[in-house]
């Protein structure tokens, strides 16, 4: 059986409701420590760039963070602050929105491939509102696998690893050391969602998962690329 991974924040969820909601969470909880916009404003001014300060951006939460700490937020506080915005997923305070004809495209993998595909959820988030989330996005029940606090990268090399004995394996996602690097390393294949490449090595790179459909189906019937330019391998 092959599997297919899908990380969750920034590849089937999208939208930064999620994140601004983590900003406001540390703002909140800083116990006067930090303004008010201290932490949201400088997050909404900076979403899409690379850089902040000379520190690369890995995703959006990871800006959030970069900026508690420039405002002295201590560790235990910027945690909860998470927390707390996790509780708002997928409601009017955190909007998230799927992928265009996501859910479309997973129903006709499995009315297609059926029980010769795994199709599995691995997301380092936990598991509060994700029940919620995934039918707010209309991915309720397209899962057959849901795996959160996952630990990655280490929890999804083990994950990985496994599938691995039992069929090839396709991760995708948006950071590179968490969600593609591990399987990469067993010898998986790998898409990389994101707005660039840098130094990693994914076998589909590209900066919107629908553009990754048509290799998907493609990599279902183990066929060459159909779309990819420049595939690393």
């Amino acid at each position: 059986m092959d599997t297919l991974i899908f990380d969750f924040d920034n590849t089937v969820s999208l939208g930064d409701g999620p994140a601004v909601a983590y900003a406001h969470a540390v703002e909140e909880l800083s116990e006067g420590k930090v303004s008010k916009g201290a932490i949201v404003e400088p997050f909404l001014a900076n979403i899409d760039k690379p850089n902040y300060e000379g520190i690369e951006i890995t995703d959006s939460y990871h800006l959030v963070r970069v900026l508690a700490e420039a405002q002295g937020v201590n560790a235990d506080t910027i945690q909860a602050a998470y927390f707390r915005s996790r509780e708002k997923l997928a409601t009017e305070d955190a909007p998230i929105h799927a992928p265009k004809n996501l859910a479309e495209m997973l129903r006709e993998i499995r009315d297609v491939h059926g029980g010769n595909v795994r199709i599995a959820l691995v997301t380092n988030a936990p598991y509060t509102r994700l029940t919620e989330a995934l039918e707010a996005l209309g991915l309720s029940g397209l899962f057959d696998e849901v795996h959160a606090s996952a630990g990655k990268p280490a929890g999804m090399g083990e994950l990985a690893q496994g599938w691995l004995n039992e069929g090839r394996v396709l991760s995708i996602g948006d950071i590179w050391v968490n969600d593609l690097e591990p399987v990469h390393n067993l010898g998986g294949d790998t898409a990389l969602i994101a707005s660039r490449i840098g130094d990693t090595t994914p076998t589909f790179f590209y900066e919107d998962i629908t553009q990754l459909y048509p290799d998907l189906q493609a990599w279902l019937v183990n066929e060459p690329s159909l779309t990819n330019q420049n595939p690393i391998h």
